[in-house]
């Protein structure tokens, strides 16, 4: 099921270098340029955050790499569920990622990337659309995902629903954390930046997730009726795991989540507690682990601390 969607505007400033060939002062002068239009947004600076704070941006879906390359000059603006990235892969990346609905949040941006080019000129050509870094998504430069909850479908097969979405100019793939491919959160995007509106894109990505829920929905429906003691062999396999682990890395825990979510919608284990069991991922992150405890520990220690506060979570919801 959606989990949450996320949206990227990619802009740059016109008559400047792209951020690949940019020098320092020049990055950082047109950094504060752009936080003075929005003086209601909080501006971080990436050299200013603690190596805790880093390691939780670094983890954020929206988040950029080349920002963290760019550390020494590169920066953020913040105001609620909006942050715009500056000196990263483009001058600025306008994202907002939520519950929300992708026409809800795209209006959203869209009025906040208006009320910045009324005042700033974007470096737009009138045969491509707005130019970027990456000439993949030169034109409206608007990237728009969907993060979606798939172990059903995912157990009867993906790969034509896959094939199908790229001969639409989409594409779904697995959830990636730590260059490790997860097994049943898939994300889908667009492709296709030229030749589409950003309005047309929004609302074809957003009747394809729905579809793809529906479908979903039934092969949740079939996996119960059909093959219910796979179901319960596969529920419980991953309650057994997740409540007695005492290493647990992380992608291991996503998956097995994602399966146990599986099972308490189905009605196949009960939970006593209200916690959202896949929101709780948020806290169980490597870079929110460290962030709160304050300390940087190694793969195996994180391992360690992420199984003893999922046993703890399981004791407290089932």
């Amino acid at each position: 099921m959606i989990l949450y969607n996320a949206i990227r505007i990619h802009r740059n400033v016109e008559g400047k270098n792209f951020t690949s060939t940019i020098d320092n002062l020049d990055a950082t002068e047109l950094a504060n340029k752009i936080a003075e239009v929005l003086p209601s947004f909080r501006h971080n600076r990436l050299k200013e955050l603690t190596t805790y704070e880093l390691l939780k941006l670094k983890e954020e879906f929206t988040t950029s790499p080349y920002l963290l390359n760019h550390g020494e000059f590169s920066s953020y603006l913040e105001d609620e569920d909006i942050k715009i990235f500056l000196m990263g892969e483009d001058h600025m990346v306008i994202t907002t990622m939520g519950k929300e609905n992708l026409l809800e949040g795209y209006r959203k941006l869209s009025r906040l990337d208006d009320e910045i080019s009324s005042k700033i000129n974007y470096a737009f050509d009138k045969d491509f659309g707005y130019l970027t870094t990456d000439p993949s998504i030169v034109g409206t430069g608007l990237q728009a995902f969907v993060v979606i909850s798939l172990p059903a479908t995912k157990y009867f097969g993906i790969k034509n629903i896959s094939k199908s979405i790229n001969r639409m100019g989409y594409r779904l793939e697995p959830f990636k954390v730590n260059n490790s491919s997860l097994n049943n959160i898939f994300v889908l995007k667009n492709m296709v930046t030229i030749g589409e509106s950003e309005l047309t894109i929004i609302n074809k990505i957003t009747s394809i997730s729905k579809e793809i829920e529906r479908i979903e929905l039934d092969n949740r429906k079939k996996l119960y009726l059909d093959d219910i003691a796979v179901l319960e062999d596969m529920v419980n396999r991953s309650y057994g795991l997740l409540r007695n682990a005492r290493i647990l890395k992380l992608d291991e825990m996503i998956d097995n989540l994602t399966i146990l979510d599986l099972g308490v919608s189905l009605s196949i284990i009960k939970k006593n507690g209200n916690r959202n069991l896949i929101k709780s991922i948020d806290s169980l992150t490597n870079g929110a682990i460290q962030h709160d405890r304050k300390q940087i520990l190694d793969g195996k220690s994180l391992d360690i601390v992420r199984a003893n506060l999922v046993r703890k979570m399981m004791k407290e919801e089932f």
